[in-house]
């Protein structure tokens, strides 16, 4: 009896915006990994309507191979009944797609560990070898990312509002979740606690919420398996590149690892469309985005100076009692509030029979 290959699950979130970037990160996945494995994609995405067209849907498609498989997943179901908060806590240009990832223990049961990839990568490494690391009881692995020890602002955000050493603080866009450990210690909905009683206001998104949920509990890799694309000079292995933040190549000429990505751009049929996009960003877009820098910057100050953060929140408590503390609170506030209008209405008949006589 042939032995079955090896499945290696797969999962991205996107919609319209991402789905070209997606495609480009797709090629360079089918060109790079060890074919003696199957790979199942998922795409999470808030349907037809919402989210992603019928026209990238088919052009997703057509990256699938004779190893790899897409499967288009809408999550609109899960995340409906806290929709509105994710809206709320969204900032600038992140859409709620980023709060996909934490739903995937719930929505696909039969997985033990699962890849997550952001769309505005490429791969140059076997994708497989990242998923076989072992990552022993920890709910996950991930890189520490390079964006907050480039600000002295952000380690002070990270360190004294999420409460996480800098040194520890990890970059969400490439991670190797452990589903069962995740699924044992409840992180969805421990995110669902604290969005929902404290919807705190962050800097880094559903990325600050997993370095608090997932504190202590991380698998630290190798750098190369997430190169973020900045001039930090880097002479190790490269295994995937992650345009995060601004270094967008379809936006900027001159970004650290461009040669990668237009490498794997050419073989999409968006090419020439982020040709185009990076010609026709104009001055306004630029500067729009140096605002939105240095807004974060400001807004990690702001963060950092009000008395609602992660690390005051749970200071001597766990997420859990954080959660139950409020939870209780919210829920006698109402008593409380019936308690005293009957006691206004018993004074007002006591009065008006008091005047009556």
């Amino acid at each position: 009896m042939e032995k079955q290959q090896e499945i290696i699950p797969i999962f991205f979130a996107t919609d319209d915006n991402y789905a070209p970037y997606l495609c480009v990160a797709l090629k360079s996945i089918t060109e790079n990994c060890n074919k003696n494995f199957n790979y199942k994609v998922h795409i999470l995405n808030t349907g037809l309507a919402k989210g992603l067209s019928e026209k990238y849907i088919q052009m997703i498609k057509n990256f699938e191979t004779d190893y790899l498989k897409i499967e288009f997943n809408d999550v609109s179901k899960i995340i409906a009944p806290i929709k509105e908060l994710l809206n709320k806590s969204l900032r600038d240009y992140y859409s709620d797609t980023t709060f996909y990832r934490i739903f995937i223990p719930k929505m696909f049961p039969e997985y033990h560990k699962v890849l997550y990839l952001d769309c505005d990568i490429v791969v140059l490494g076997d994708i497989s070898e990242l998923y076989h690391t072992d990552l022993k009881d920890n709910y996950l692995g991930a890189v520490t990312d390079e964006v907050v020890p480039s600000h002295p602002v952000l380690i002070r955000y990270v360190e004294e509002a999420v409460g996480v050493p800098n040194k520890d603080y990890f970059c969400a866009g490439i991670i190797l979740f452990n589903l069962d450990a995740m699924r044992e210690q409840k992180v969805d909905e421990k995110f669902i606690g604290l969005l929902s009683n404290y919807n705190l206001t962050t800097v880094g998104q559903d990325q600050d919420y997993l370095n608090v949920i997932c504190k202590g509990h991380v698998t630290y890799l190798h750098p190369g398996w997430d190169k973020q694309a900045n001039k930090v000079p880097y002479k190790d292995k490269l295994y995937l590149i992650h345009y995060n933040m601004f270094s967008k190549p379809w936006r900027y000429k001159k970004v650290p690892y461009e040669k990668y990505f237009w490498k794997y751009a050419k073989k999409t049929p968006f090419y020439k469309e982020m040709l185009n996009s990076r010609k026709n960003y104009t001055k306004a877009q630029r500067d729009d985005d140096a605002a939105r820098g240095a807004g974060m910057i400001e807004l990690s100050l702001s963060i950092i100076n009000s008395d609602r953060t992660f690390k005051k929140i749970l200071e001597n408590k766990t997420i859990d009692e954080a959660i139950a503390q409020t939870a209780k609170t919210k829920a006698t506030k109402p008593a409380t509030t019936k308690t005293k209008t009957k006691a206004k209405t018993t004074t007002a008949k006591t009065t008006k029979t008091k005047k009556a006589k």
